[in-house]
């Protein structure tokens, strides 16, 4: 009996685990990349008012790290057409305050020539 709902919970977060990761909104953007450093990939972006920003993605894919190094200066400046996802997580800061952090992850790269 136990092994049964071992099981059925097992099934039930796996379930609940893969509805949230497929109900993530995936957003793409152009932009020119821009390097790495201890926070991210940096993206210069252009934003809703033409104005030039720095875009930072936390994270990438392992399959998108194979076909682009990011972590080596031959592809700064390239311009590439940027999909990724944003996740809202609620952390506690050194206060004990909740704080929401947005975490980017990039799914895919386009080069843009």
């Amino acid at each position: 009996m136990k092994t049964k709902i071992t099981l059925v919970l097992a099934v039930l977060c796996i379930a609940l685990t893969s509805f949230t990761t497929l109900n993530q909104d995936r957003i793409t953007v152009d932009g020119q990349y821009d390097g790495s450093d201890g926070y991210g990939y940096n993206f210069i972006v252009f934003n809703d008012d033409d104005e030039e920003t720095t875009l930072t993605l936390h994270e990438v894919e392992e399959d998108v790290l194979d076909e682009y190094n990011l972590d080596t200066e031959d592809v700064i400046g390239s311009h590439f057409q940027i999909t990724y996802i944003a996740v809202t997580e609620t952390v506690l800061d050194e206060n004990g305050d909740e704080q929401d952090e947005e975490k980017r992850t990039i799914v895919a790269l386009k080069p843009i020539n």
